[in-house]
Formats: C-alpha cells, sequence, structure tokens
C-alpha cells in the first residue's frame, strides 16, 4: 500500500461521473455537484498559484546567502507537491467544467459555492 497524498483529496470527475460517450444526461444533484467542483478546484488552483509565486519571490530576494540549503531544499519539495497538486485540480476543473457543458439536461443556473478567493475561479 502507498502513501496516501494530496492527490486521494481530490474528487476524479472522470471517474465518479457518466462518461459524456454513454449518452446520459446529468441528474440536478450532479450538476450542483460538479459545478461546486468546477469553482472549488479554480478558486484552489489560484490560491496554490498565488502561494507559489510568492515562495518563488522569497526565494529570489534570499540571493545574499541568508537561506540555508535545507530550507531551500524544503521549499522546493513543497513547490514540486503544490504545482502536482494545482495541474490535478486545474485537470478536474476543466472535466467538470465539460462535462456541464456538454452532459447537462439540467437549466444552466450559475450558483455560487464561495470559499473566500477573490477571483471567484474563473479561469
Amino acid at each position: 500500500m502507498s502513501i496516501p497524498s494530496l492527490h486521494d483529496l481530490i474528487i476524479d470527475v472522470e471517474a465518479h461521473f457518466p462518461a459524456e460517450a454513454s449518452r446520459t444526461n446529468l441528474s440536478a444533484d450532479q450538476v450542483t455537484q460538479l459545478k461546486r467542483i468546477k469553482q472549488a478546484s479554480g478558486e484552489t488552483a489560484n490560491t496554490l498559484t498565488s502561494g507559489i509565486e510568492a515562495i518563488g519571490e522569497m526565494m529570489g530576494l534570499a540571493e545574499g546567502g541568508e537561506m540555508s540549503t535545507e530550507c531551500a531544499v524544503g521549499i522546493g519539495w513543497l513547490l514540486k507537491e503544490l504545482a502536482s497538486l494545482t495541474r490535478r485540480l486545474q485537470e478536474e476543473r476543466n472535466a467538470a467544467a465539460h462535462k456541464l457543458d456538454n452532459m447537462s439536461s439540467a437549466a444552466r443556473k450559475v450558483t455560487s459555492a464561495n470559499r473566500g478567493a477573490s477571483s471567484g475561479g474563473a479561469q
């Protein structure tokens, strides 16, 4: 058994919702769930991206040799994991958007699952 990672916390839209090829319409609950996944994934990806940028700026300012090698390596591994997680969030957001656009029979009504991010998850 492998060690669980942050990826295990993310819903795999392709695995948990009907495939477009099945020609199945999404239920109202599935539409609501996909809208929430799409918005939450977008907002989280925006937040992580901003944090990664801030860490990069901090590292750039530490050029005077004040940052230890151990600290730089730790930040490097964090950035790697965050970038991987951000990519996965974006993939799931795109999958949710695709299913909503192509499989939803319900009226497209904008709902908000605002989690406090200012950009609203739009990308």
